[in-house]
């Protein structure tokens, strides 16, 4: 009997969301130190929301534009509410610029929870 033990010497496939979310990580970390005042953490809470809603990377960042822009007072919180926090036009022209800065064109998801993205509070809400 001879056993074929080459498939075992090959190594898995990599998981294409472990990039993704470093991408994603290094994205939101850039986003709060230019903003300062806000954690990495409170935008990957804010950026996971978003891909729950839709899962189209130009909306994700266009919802983070608009939270940053909620925070920072550039926004009314008024006219947000009225527009249910839905991202003007400007949020997308700045979101599209900065899907391709930042290499996220061509991450393609179609769940939230595919990101390796966690917060201390999530890692909390586990135990």
């Amino acid at each position: 009997m001879i056993l074929d033990i080459s498939s075992s010497k090959e190594e898995a496939p990599q998981d294409e969301f472990i990039d993704h979310s470093l991408k994603v990580k290094k994205y939101l970390e850039t986003k709060a130190e230019e903003a300062g005042g806000i954690s990495s953490e409170k935008l990957i809470e804010v950026f996971k929301e978003a891909a729950k809603e839709e899962t189209e990377m130009v909306f994700c960042l266009a919802k983070i534009n608009n939270f940053l822009e909620l925070f920072l007072g550039n926004q009314s919180f008024k006219t947000a509410v009225a527009n249910e926090f839905f991202p003007e036009e400007q949020c997308f022209i700045k979101a599209k610029e900065e899907v391709k800065e930042f290499g996220l064109e061509e991450i393609v998801f179609e769940d939230a929870s595919q990101f390796y993205l966690e917060t201390e509070m999530m890692n909390l809400e586990i135990l």
